[in-house]
């Protein structure tokens, strides 16, 4: 078969107490069961009329909601935030003038900028690769139908808030997720040049320890910031290879109670 839609693994050989899966030019024969498996809930369904074609199939346009979440960790009140909304599509078509509306929408949440609601660009077609990592795009570091998106809101108070997040685009059914945004009270504290003095906090007999794994830096981000933005850690997107990093991260350290680390591996 030349460029499936699905990729069966079907040839699996025993090499001593372990498998190895034979490539496409490895192994010929006839398929003789095949189990269709909802992954997240790693059970079997019924696949009824299923087909294996030759030809890749001509699909239209079907948009997926894979998240809609803050851009921060720790959003606080009175300071602008952004969700990032990262949309995959199932289709073989790609997906054209894509548009977003919040239905329930909070007053106190304003959009920064309306624009931001009919983007520019497409979210490419699938390609019948696999959408767990196999054959993952590693120019873009995403999947090839996959997409984020950035919405802008203007600084709100304080406050838990509820509303609908819904996404069309020509030829797609709309799709809708509930969005659920909780913005925590200012902390008030002043600007500052550079890392603020730490004010280690006291842990009686105890030492506490954490370990930490050094290999951050701006270009290594890439794979989960365009994959699982939701991560984004509490410093943001941050450089290890900087001197200010390590002291941000020594302040967090030592004002939460911890005052060693084992490294697990040396980079930067």
């Amino acid at each position: 078969m030349k460029d499936p839609v699905f990729t069966v693994l079907t040839g699996r050989r025993r090499v001593g107490k372990t498998f190895k899966t034979a490539g496409p030019d490895c192994w010929k024969g006839t398929v003789d069961f095949l189990a269709v498996e909802a992954m997240p809930e790693r059970r079997p369904f019924a696949a009824r009329n299923l087909r294996v074609v030759r030809c890749t199939p001509d699909l239209p346009p079907d948009i997926g909601i894979s998240s809609v979440l803050p851009d921060e960790a720790i959003p606080r009140a009175w300071r602008p935030f952004a969700l990032e909304v990262v949309l995959r599509n199932y289709g073989t078509r790609p997906a054209r003038n894509v548009r977003f509306s919040f239905p329930g929408l909070p007053s106190e949440l304003r959009l920064a900028d309306k624009r931001e609601l009919a983007p520019a660009g497409v979210v490419a077609a699938a390609t019948g690769r696999d959408s767990v990592g196999v054959g993952h795009d590693f120019a873009k570091w995403r999947l090839p139908n996959e997409r984020v998106f950035r919405v802008s809101f203007t600084a709100p108070p304080p406050g838990r808030y509820r509303f609908a997040f819904e996404v069309e685009a020509d030829g797609c059914a709309p799709r809708r997720k509930d969005v659920e945004v909780e913005i925590l009270p200012s902390l008030g504290l002043a600007r500052a040049d550079y890392v603020p003095e730490p004010k280690p906090v006291r842990t009686g007999v105890y030492r506490v320890g954490a370990t930490s794994f050094p290999g951050w830096t701006l270009h290594d981000w890439h794979a989960i910031r365009s994959r699982a933005p939701e991560r984004k850690p509490v410093l943001g997107w941050y450089d290890e290879a900087q001197v200010e990093t390590v002291d941000w991260q020594i302040k967090h350290l030592v004002e939460n109670g911890i005052s060693w680390l084992l490294v697990c591996w040396y980079w930067d």
